[in-house]
């Protein structure tokens, strides 16, 4: 149930972040729809109970709205690869791998997740604990503030009730 909650504000969140700066009937109905979930769920009393025993810290949401715009941003994204715990993870032997593997990058390029989930490079990357170490500890919150300073990002509360 609560891993529901979570997917749904989450969803919500990158449904947010893709609206940002368009007017509500020029978004995709998936993206409204997703939204205004999320919305209602983050509402009032049920709101807060949502929020205080959700899975997912309220960062997780802050870093998907805030990941979501530096994709939008090619200056953003190039500040992004050039922090150096991002640089180190990009440089490690799985990560080139997946940048050259042709069927992985005409999956991701046509989104089919499927595809994706079958490609052996992509799990090789995400068993390698050589390469689980490098992501774990990368400081998400100054990479991004380092791509995007804070007041480029979205203003949400930074910690769980």
């Amino acid at each position: 149930m609560w891993g529901t909650v979570s997917l749904v504000r989450a969803s919500g969140a990158l449904a947010q972040s893709s609206m940002a700066g368009r007017k509500p009937k020029d978004a995709p109905a998936l993206a409204q729809g997703l939204a205004t979930l999320k919305e209602s769920l983050e509402m009032g009393s049920i709101g807060s109970l949502v929020k205080s025993v959700d899975i997912l810290p309220n960062e997780a949401y802050d870093h998907i709205v805030r990941l979501s715009k530096l994709t939008a941003d090619p200056n953003a994204m190039v500040r992004f690869l050039d922090y150096p715990g991002v640089m180190k993870i990009v440089a490690h032997p799985r990560i080139q791998a997946i940048l050259q593997d042709p069927e992985l990058v005409a999956a991701s390029q046509k989104q089919d997740y499927a595809a994706l989930l079958r490609n052996s490079t992509l799990m090789q990357a995400v068993s390698d604990p050589s390469l689980q170490k490098l992501v774990m500890s990368l400081d998400l919150q100054k990479a991004l503030d380092y791509a995007m300073p804070p007041d480029q990002s979205p203003t949400t509360s930074k910690s769980k009730p």
